[in-house]
């Protein structure tokens, strides 16, 4: 009788059990939840550096203006939403200024010379030059400069349409998260002239100051910063003109103030969401634990937060004789 063939022996993979499987998708999350930190972190020292490397170039823009120049750009041009200053108003920002000096000349050419930048008054009788603002220049204001915008700062860039006192009459108007530091003095035209040398900072409207009247050093004085895009009174300032009040940034309150401002009554001091600083003209950034300046020399540093409101004062001034030392 012939031999029956024998049953194949069949190979049986042993499957991951539930629990097995359980486990690994622990364990995976686990990682993911140990990376994520790290990577976040190094997206941020990436941000934080381009955020320098754009306060850098408009150092060096600065000092290119001043060798070509002999002085310094001012921070805009005669804000008519202040005290007339016995001219039209053009409510021309410093930055328009810079441009050319920061390979931005093709952009510089757009800009019309002969018109207001911005067309805010708010109830002052100083004339805009060229009658108002001139297409060309309502086209310029929504124009995007990467090199004006933090890339840490996930805020509205742009103002608000037909906002009388912060926006253009049409379209939207691109903010800068960097602006001059200036002695904020609410609503008075053309301070920089009239302040006192010891209480003079390197910018302000109409400003023209040379390197021989920063006494206390320009590695000791702040010439410009950053502020976030969102704020709780007012607007970020547009790149392109001078808005109402919106006439730089002004340290002296402190900086990444995210409460509301002792004005608001019952909230005041209550947080505000973190990116929204308080004020208009208050420093601020989202990077974690300081923000960055242009010093007058045209070097960067990271200022931290737990920087007091004195020295910061002190660093803003140009020849109060106070020198400070960065902490």
């Amino acid at each position: 009788m012939p031999t029956p063939f024998a049953r194949p022996t069949v190979l049986r993979r042993r499957a991951f059990t539930l629990i097995e499987l359980l486990v690994v998708i622990a364990i995976i999350a686990i990682l993911i939840g140990l990376l994520l930190p790290a990577v976040q972190k190094v997206r941020e020292a990436a941000a934080r550096m381009k955020c320098s490397n754009n306060l850098k170039q408009l150092g060096l823009a600065l000092h290119n203006y001043e060798s070509s120049n002999g002085f310094f750009p001012t921070a805009g041009k005669n804000y008519a939403w202040a005290s007339p200053p016995g001219s039209p108003g053009y409510n021309l920002s410093g930055l328009v200024i810079l441009l050319p000096y920061m390979e931005q000349s093709a952009l510089f050419a757009q800009y019309d010379d002969k018109s207001a930048s911005h067309s805010c008054q708010n109830g002052q009788t100083g004339p805009l030059a060229g009658g108002g603002v001139s297409a060309a220049n309502l086209a310029l204001c929504q124009q995007k400069v990467g090199t004006f915008l933090c890339p840490s700062d996930n805020g509205t860039p742009t103002t608000k349409s037909g906002d009388t006192f912060y926006g253009p009459s049409a379209g939207v108007a691109y903010k800068s998260n960097y602006d001059f530091i200036v002695n904020n003095v609410y609503n008075t035209g053309n301070y920089w002239a009239t302040a006192t040398a010891s209480a003079r900072y390197m910018f302000g409207e109409n400003s023209k100051a040379r390197v021989a009247d920063i006494t206390d050093g320009t590695s000791n004085t702040l010439a410009m910063g950053e502020g976030t895009l969102d704020v709780f009174d007012g607007s970020r300032a547009a790149w392109a003109y001078r808005s109402w009040v919106m006439d730089g940034i002004d340290p002296t309150n402190g900086m990444n103030i995210y409460v509301y401002p002792s004005w608001t009554g019952a909230t005041a001091g209550k947080p505000l969401p973190r990116g929204q600083s308080s004020e208009y003209n208050n420093p601020g950034s989202l990077h974690t634990g300081g923000v960055n300046f242009v010093f007058a020399d045209g070097s960067v540093a990271f200022l931290r937060d737990s920087i007091d409101v004195v020295t910061l004062t002190n660093l803003s001034k140009i020849s109060d004789g106070l020198v400070v030392t960065i902490p």
